[in-house]
């Protein structure tokens, strides 16, 4: 009677929750880095056309990014542009095959005035009559922004700079690429 006892104890032991929960926490990871993220895209802003690269690293505390957007006004000869390198941290969420994120960082920002030095044909042509320029590079630090609503691969993004030179917005649709650790 005392071994069936002992047996029954030792089996029941065997196939407790406890032991699978022990397993589950096991199989889990502790790595910090959830996924790595990388894209790219193009759109329209308050300047003109512009286009997006972006680096992200989610961790389970939040997204950690390397941006570079620029846009450049199209239609003048020679067309201004403005841009900015930013590193970012913001928040990711994620449902299903539909996600969203919102970030903010410190941005350098660049924008690059154009002036025609010399005019070819007088003037007188709609495109391409500026034979050379100068151009004039102004820096400046800002305050960057961006927010994203994507569905898999395909995301929209609002993107901004508020800076000291001069501030700027942009619409783009862009390519995500994502790793998971």
């Amino acid at each position: 009677m005392l071994m069936v006892g002992l047996m029954t104890i030792i089996i029941f032991g065997l196939f407790t929750d406890q032991r699978s929960y022990g397993q589950i926490r096991q199989t889990e990871s502790t790595n910090q880095l959830k996924a790595l993220n990388l894209s790219g895209g193009l759109g329209f802003g308050d300047l003109g056309f512009g286009y997006q690269l972006d680096f992200a690293a989610n961790f389970r505390f939040g997204v950690i990014g390397l941006r570079h957007v620029s846009f450049h006004q199209m239609l003048v000869d020679p067309g201004d542009s403005v841009g900015d390198f930013a590193v970012m941290y913001g928040y990711k969420n994620q449902k299903n095959h539909s996600w969203g994120s919102l970030r903010g960082g410190l941005g350098l920002s660049q924008f690059i005035e154009r002036e025609c030095t010399e005019y070819a044909n007088n003037g007188d042509s709609l495109f391409g009559n500026c034979k050379s320029h100068s151009s004039n590079f102004n820096w400046g630090v800002g305050m960057a922004f961006e927010g994203a609503i994507g569905y898999r691969l395909i995301s929209l993004n609002l993107v901004g700079d508020i800076n000291t030179v001069k501030s700027f917005w942009g619409l783009l649709l862009n390519f995500n690429i994502n790793m998971s650790m």
